[in-house]
């Protein structure tokens, strides 16, 4: 996997403001004590910056969360220098923010944060929530190059979570270069973001969890779960160069949960969403569930989803227009309905993808609800399967041609004639290869030499999914045969 070439990523910021030092360079003086004592002062200076000096790396272990507050001109940072991990020790959150502080935390690892079941409720203050970080409403918050390990809020009711990080009402939350690993809550086993205008750059969630059962707000979001941004002054959610694996969730999105309010919209660019499942005995629905909003979705993999009902890769809600463009659908397996996408009333474009090895009742690659519209433009279906003999193999209706448009193969699994994914279609064999690291940030499906897909498609992109150049004319799919190798 290449680095990303995302905008937008955080350097680490330098010190700022009265400055306390945790620690005189030895691993003894960097006690919790300190760290509460150096704490304290910056929150009484009203912000400034703690770093550390404890001569080699160091575990401070926590018996109680260290509370923090800034004055709504300035800001506090945690900076760890890579050295540093705050433990939860498995009994208490780490860090307990006050409303509007203005917060930045930084190389530094955060683990075995904890929240046990039936905290009191106190106003404003969004209780079994926030493991690692609860920043309840207003404010700023940044994480650069912080890592969330094994932090968990143990209560699995309704409308709660965020087993690393609660992020309420802020002004911008920006997550940079971290890392989110065993994270665990009811609700976004990464993060639970609610009406924060959020970014996240260069990020991994692996093995989170979203665990909560019941009728609502139960077990959403297995990596992040987002309910809008910021709901005074609505900004746009911007995802890039983030990887989702492992995730686990129990009723949607088990990478990525996330639903808007008006005003608001979603940018998904070059992530990878790999191996999400569900556990909640073959119930959910998308590794990615993304509701009422416009989503411009590019350069993503989605690849060996299991678990779920409908929706492998992607469940896009009502209210929503879908600009879907040089992703690759790969290996997903459903149940019921659609691995690849499932729209029951929404509107997607899809221009210049490839659907390969998806497998479901119904819809295998696509399926689309009587109110929904699909336009296909440049968009390769190859392999895809049901064991549904009586099925069609990738689209269980015509969706609306744009042309450049390929399928494989032409019958289904009785041997009569598959359904055409658009009216015309042409049917031949693409040649694809493996699923494989063939540049670029997510797995792509290469053209073999003299696949038909080469030269069939038009007006194409500038670029494939792995950024290189598109021929004139230009390759069917995500992945574009380059010039050099024709």
């Amino acid at each position: 996997m290449a680095a990303s070439s995302c905008p937008g990523r955080l350097s680490p910021v330098p010190a700022a403001g009265h400055l306390e030092v945790v620690g005189t360079g030895t691993a003894d003086s960097c006690s919790e004590a300190a760290l509460r004592a150096a704490m304290a002062n910056v929150v009484a200076a009203g912000g400034g910056t703690v770093t550390f000096d404890c001569g080699s790396a160091q575990t401070i272990r926590l018996t109680s969360a260290l509370p923090v507050k800034s004055a709504k001109d300035q800001t506090i940072i945690v900076d760890g220098n890579d050295l540093v991990t705050i433990s939860g020790t498995g009994k208490t959150r780490i860090f307990d923010l006050d409303n509007y502080t203005n917060f930045v935390v930084q190389r530094i690892t955060l683990q075995d944060g904890f929240v046990a079941a039936g905290e009191p409720e106190v106003e404003n203050r969004p209780s079994n929530s926030g493991a690692a970080i609860r920043h309840p409403w207003y404010g700023m918050l940044k994480a650069i190059d912080v890592r969330f390990v094994n932090n968990q809020c143990a209560s699995r009711d309704g409308e709660i979570g965020g087993g690393a990080i609660f992020a309420g009402g802020l002004s911008e939350a920006v997550l940079s270069g971290c890392e989110f690993a065993g994270n665990v809550a009811s609700n976004g086993g990464g993060i639970l973001n609610r009406g924060s205008t959020l970014t996240i750059i260069d990020c991994r969630f692996s093995g989170n969890q979203a665990l909560g059962v019941g009728d609502g707000q139960y077990g959403n979001g297995g990596g992040v779960y987002i309910d809008g941004m910021n709901y005074d002054n609505p900004g746009n959610f911007l995802l890039c160069g983030t990887v989702f694996e492992g995730n686990v969730g129990m009723t949607h999105g088990s990478g990525l949960f996330s639903y808007y309010y008006p005003g608001m919209a979603s940018e998904i660019r070059d992530c990878v969403f790999d191996g999400n499942t569900f556990a909640n005995g073959g119930s959910g629905s998308g590794a990615l569930y993304h509701e009422a909003a416009p989503l411009t979705l590019t350069g993503t993999t989605f690849a060996n989803h299991t678990g779920g009902q409908h929706a492998g890769a992607i469940f896009l809600g009502q209210n929503s227009e879908a600009f879907i463009t040089n992703c690759t659908f790969a290996n997903n397996r459903v149940s019921g309905n659609g691995a690849g996408l499932f729209n029951g009333a929404a509107i997607a474009h899809f221009t210049n993808c490839t659907f390969s090895g998806n497998d479901a009742d119904y819809g295998p690659a696509i399926f689309k609800g009587d109110a929904a519209t699909v336009t296909l433009q440049n968009t390769l279906f190859a392999a895809n399967t049901t064991a549904n003999q009586y099925s069609a193999t990738s689209c269980h209706a015509a969706m609306t041609d744009l042309g450049g448009n390929l399928q494989w193969p032409p019958t289904k699994a009785s041997g009569k004639n598959d359904q055409p994914c658009v009216a015309g279609i042409v049917f031949a064999d693409p040649l694809l290869g493996p699923l494989a690291d063939n540049g670029g940030f997510g797995k792509t499906f290469a053209l073999g030499a003299g696949s038909p897909a080469i030269g069939h498609g038009g007006n194409c992109p500038a670029v494939d999914q792995r950024g290189l150049p598109r021929g004139n004319p230009c390759d069917t799919g995500a992945y574009e045969h380059q010039l050099a190798a024709r």
